[in-house]
C-alpha cells in the first residue's frame, strides 16, 4: 500500500496503459482521477476501481487541465501524483513531407504540450501540498525512429525527455519529482492507433526480435510497476532521470 492517502491523476486513463496505471495506482491505495476526451470508457474504468473518479479533459487545452487537477483538489483534499500518459502518433505512417502544418501541431500539441499543460495545472496543487510527483510518458521510438513514418510522434516524445529534466531543475526545491518511463513495443487498444492490427504486430514483432530478454514481449504492467516505483517515496531522491522499459532492447 505504497499510495495509502495520496491522490493521483493519470491522463489519457480511459483506454491502454493509463487504464493500467490508474487500476495499479488504486491497487496500492491511492485515491484516483481518470482524465481522457472520451469519458464515457473513462467513467466505466473509474467504476471498476476503488476509490476512482472520472474527468473529461482534453490535454491540448489549459482550462481543461485545470479544471481536472481542481476536480481531484476538490473531490480528494489534494494531489500528491501526476502520470502524464496521455499520447499517441494519432497519424497514420507515411513521408514526413506529406504531413501538415495542422498535424505537427496536433501530434505535438497532444504528446508534447499536453505534458507541459498538465504540469502547469498540477504544480501549484503539489507546491500546497508540500511534496509531488511527476512520472511522464515517453516511447523509446525516439532513438532509432522506427518504425518510419511517424516522424511527428519521435519529435515530440524526443522533446518529453528534455522537458522532464528541464522541468526537474525548476520544480526540484519544492520537494517535486519528475521522471519519464518509456514503453517499447507495448500492446494496447489497437481501435485507437494509427495504423492497422496487422502494420502493429509487425512492429511489436520487430521490437521483440530486438529484446536482450526474449521471453515474453514487454507489457502494459512492466511499464506501470516503472511508473509506480518513480510515482513511490522509494525515488524521493530520484529525479530528471529517463527509463526505458523495453526488455533490453539497448536503442542508444
Amino acid at each position: 500500500m505504497r499510495f495509502e492517502n495520496q491522490v493521483a491523476l493519470v491522463t489519457g486513463a480511459a483506454h491502454g496503459m493509463g487504464r493500467v496505471h490508474a487500476a495499479r495506482l488504486t491497487g496500492e491505495g491511492a485515491s484516483v482521477v481518470l482524465t481522457d476526451v472520451d469519458i464515457d470508457v473513462a467513467q466505466k474504468a473509474a467504476d471498476e476501481l476503488p476509490r476512482a473518479i472520472a474527468v473529461r479533459a482534453d490535454v491540448t487545452s489549459q482550462p481543461d487541465c485545470d479544471a481536472a487537477v481542481q476536480a481531484a483538489v476538490d473531490a480528494f483534499g489534494k494531489l500528491d501524483i501526476l502520470i502524464n500518459n496521455a499520447g499517441g502518433g494519432l497519424l497514420h505512417p507515411g513521408p514526413f513531407e506529406e504531413v501538415s502544418e495542422e498535424q505537427w501541431q496536433l501530434v505535438h500539441s497532444v504528446n508534447l504540450s499536453g505534458q507541459w499543460r498538465f504540469a502547469k495545472a498540477a504544480v501549484p496543487a503539489m507546491r500546497a501540498n508540500g511534496r509531488g510527483k511527476i512520472v511522464n510518458i515517453g516511447s523509446t521510438i525516439i532513438f532509432d525512429g522506427l518504425p518510419v513514418g511517424l516522424l511527428p510522434y519521435s519529435a515530440a516524445k524526443g522533446g518529453v525527455i528534455a522537458f522532464t529534466r528541464s522541468l526537474a531543475r525548476e520544480v526540484g526545491g519544492d520537494n517535486i519529482t519528475v521522471n519519464c518511463v518509456s514503453p517499447g513495443g507495448v500492446g494496447g487498444d489497437v481501435s485507437i492507433k494509427p495504423y492497422t492490427p496487422e502494420e502493429w504486430e509487425e512492429m511489436r514483432l520487430r521490437r521483440m526480435q530486438r529484446q536482450t530478454m526474449k521471453t515474453r514481449r514487454v507489457s502494459a504492467d512492466d511499464v506501470a510497476a516503472a511508473v509506480a516505483f518513480f510515482a513511490s517515496a522509494e525515488s524521493d531522491l530520484i529525479t530528471g532521470q529517463h527509463l526505458a522499459v523495453d526488455g533490453g532492447s539497448f536503442y542508444y
